[in-house]
């Protein structure tokens, strides 16, 4: 089965007309693919046995994002500094993005958005 995506590629349209004629021709579609967000995949928490628990590891990387933006450190800076020490991020091994530290920051209470600011 191909995605509707596939579709509008090899056919060089877009993924509404492809949504459109699939609908008009009543052939059936897939549900989406896109995974739910589940809150153990917020960083600081784990599932386990079907619980979401807090991981004492990640905790301890929240604690690291927290004082190095009281410090006055850029969320760019923060995601470059976790990755040079090599702490992995919730998808095991990719690069740390400053919308995540903002993401985290902001669960925790404590980002202050720069926008609007004189």
């Amino acid at each position: 089965m191909l995605s509707m995506r596939d579709i509008a590629k090899q056919l060089s349209c877009s993924k509404t007309q492809v949504r459109k004629l699939l609908i008009k021709y009543k052939i059936p579609i897939r549900g989406s693919s896109i995974r739910p967000k589940n809150n153990f995949r917020t960083y600081g928490n784990k599932k386990n046995k079907g619980h979401i628990v807090h991981d004492r590891k990640e905790a301890q990387t929240i604690k690291i994002i927290k004082n190095l933006y009281s410090e006055g450190m850029s969320t760019r800076s923060i995601a470059r500094i976790l990755d040079s020490m090599r702490i992995p991020t919730k998808n095991n091994g990719k690069s740390w993005h400053n919308q995540t530290i903002i993401s985290i920051l902001t669960r925790e209470g404590i980002y202050k958005s720069k926008k609007g600011s004189s």
